[in-house]
């Protein structure tokens, strides 16, 4: 999550999508407060329970939206809706197909595709992990029969008139073949442009997806609070903390209800005890994080790296960088 949140934080990505979530073989069910990303409203499905792998939306505090339910057996997927100028609706869903999935999962995914489809939306963006391992998207084609999930797929989104635009195997691990698993899916074609493919997140086989997605978008100018910290109140801040019971308050409360306490107790006397006013929304960007050159220079290996393993498909790669690292 660590590298997300600094991506987010020196990119200022207007929408991420985030699918597998969770690990196969997770432990505990993960809290929001986990996976919250500071500037960004976040939108799950399955990621608070035992189902699937779960799948996250976050779109930044700059743009109104609104999560949008569909009546569908596909567990997978995630949708939120946005207002474009000129009376113009955008839909987004992110969404995760399992490998392993029943035949019955897939025929769910497609007639989920169709209703999206029908609504009225003038813009539709579906991404996410779909995991056709078969299907040739230079061609539209696949060495399967008619009968295969591959095929239907296929068929499905000609019969949505959607367009497909991931050209590059997106998932690669060593003594395997690439393929292009991870997919970009609009109702138009001009409206994905500058698809970049970055290096795995974390301990990810799949590259990271960076496009720009053409549309007008009538961003909020909210007002935001500055605190000035060299004026605080930090022995009262202190004093208020230490009379608080936090055992006897904390003892019958799950985790994520103990975040949220904590979280709104310090944001409580974070505006009682330090100086502050409201301000206009700067249209400039975050003030980048600062890396020092060595973390740059990993920074840079690791995509160059992943680019000429995805490319020649070769584990020497790979293995020539990472060697001299661990020696």
């Amino acid at each position: 999550m660590e590298e997300l949140r600094l991506h987010a934080r020196n990119n200022i990505p207007k929408i991420i999508g985030i699918t597998e979530v969770k690990p196969k073989n997770f432990r505990y069910n993960i809290q929001n407060c986990e996976l919250a990303i500071e500037h960004y409203e976040m939108y799950s499905a399955n990621v608070n329970n035992d189902i699937g792998r779960g799948v996250n939306l976050y779109i930044h505090e700059s743009i109104e939206a609104t999560q949008v339910d569909f009546e569908t057996d596909y567990e997978e997927s995630v949708w939120v809706h946005i207002r474009l100028v000129s009376g113009d609706k955008l839909l987004i869903g992110c969404i995760y197909r399992s490998p392993n999935g029943q035949d019955n999962n897939d025929e769910s995914l497609r007639k989920l595709f169709k209703d999206v489809v029908s609504r009225d939306y003038s813009h539709i963006l579906l991404m996410g992990d779909f995991n056709y391992d078969k299907i040739n998207w230079e061609t539209w084609s696949t060495p399967t029969n008619e009968q295969s999930r591959e095929y239907k797929f296929i068929e499905c989104l000609r019969d949505c008139f959607l367009y497909q635009h991931v050209l590059k195997p997106t998932r690669g691990r060593i003594n395997q073949d690439p393929h292009i698993l991870d997919l970009l899916l609009t109702n138009e074609e001009g409206m994905i442009s500058d698809v970049e493919y970055l290096s795995p997140l974390g301990k990810s086989d799949h590259s990271v997806l960076t496009f720009k997605f053409n549309c007008y978008i009538e961003e909020t100018n909210s007002e935001r609070i500055k605190f000035y910290y060299d004026k605080a109140d930090l022995d009262g801040l202190r004093t208020d903390l230490s009379n608080i019971d936090w055992y006897n308050i904390m003892k019958e409360k799950s985790t994520n209800e103990q975040w949220i306490f904590f979280k709104d107790k310090l944001l409580e006397l974070q505006s009682k005890y330090i100086p502050h006013k409201k301000i206009g929304q700067s249209s400039k960007k975050n003030k980048a994080v600062g890396l020092n050159q060595e973390t740059l220079k990993a920074i840079r290996k690791k995509h160059r790296c992943w680019t000429r393993y995805m490319e020649t498909k070769s584990s020497e790669n790979i293995e020539n960088s990472v060697k001299p690292e661990t020696r």
